[in-house]
């Protein structure tokens, strides 16, 4: 059966097939793959994630299973809270499966969707939620295929007795569409590319360390002004 709904470069996003529920359901009993996710807290199991897919597909979730070309199962990625009205919608991906023949999966398959959400799907505004700096990593890899950081929220990402920080990113259809120009119509640029890019960028700071320390040093003078304010009041 050719379950394949989107095909990429290296990898497929793909339609779940009956043998990949308990693959998938057991990422989220894996603590170091939940270490920065929701999920972890209960166990899963192979029922409750055919359900989950079940229910989500009913409430118009859009999720597909991220596949090698030989069809080895590497992750899932999804978009909710489609909203048809503002034109928006949240991305999320769990990738724990690494492999060679596709070395950046995660970040392809998020160009895929992305841009199956802007060209398909319809929405202008695509964001996500990272806890920060646990993922900057990521985060400045996604900057590659045009997400950019909208904010820092201070301990805002709780799991346990972890807390972090949290970042939001976007991509805006205007963003989506001047890079797809420039790569001959697809956002995703191609591996050789993107290793080329990652390369070129890793003394750089990222977006999210820079938005981070503005706002930190902007908080920081707002808290001498203030404290002039009150000492003169006095």
């Amino acid at each position: 059966m050719n379950n394949v709904f989107i095909s990429g470069e290296k990898i497929d996003l793909c339609v779940p097939q009956e043998e990949d529920f308990d693959q998938w359901a057991s990422w989220f009993n894996d603590q170091a793959i939940t270490k920065f996710l929701v999920h972890g807290k209960y166990p899963n199991t192979v029922d409750q994630q055919r359900t989950f897919y079940r229910k989500a597909i009913e409430s118009g979730r859009f999720i597909a299973l991220i596949k090698t070309k030989d069809k080895s199962l590497l992750g899932v990625i999804s978009l909710s809270e489609i909203n048809f009205e503002k034109q928006s919608s949240q991305i999320a991906l769990v990738c724990p499966v690494k492999s060679k023949q596709a070395i950046y999966a995660p970040l392809e398959a998020m160009a895929l969707c992305t841009q199956h959400a802007i060209k398909r799907i319809g929405v202008t505004y695509i964001w996500a939620g990272q806890a920060y700096p646990g993922l900057l990593k990521w985060v400045k890899n996604l900057e590659l295929i045009g997400y950019k950081t909208d904010g820092v929220f201070p301990r805002e990402f709780k799991h346990g007795l972890t807390v972090s920080d949290a970042i939001r990113t976007s991509i805006t259809k205007d963003r989506f569409l001047s890079l797809t120009i420039q790569r001959s119509g697809n956002l995703w640029p191609g591996e050789e590319k993107v290793k080329r890019m990652i390369s070129a960028n890793r003394l750089n700071k990222s977006l999210a360390e820079q938005i981070d320390e503005s706002i930190k040093n902007l908080h920081a003078r707002h808290d001498r002004m203030m404290d002039r304010i009150e000492i003169d009041a006095q």
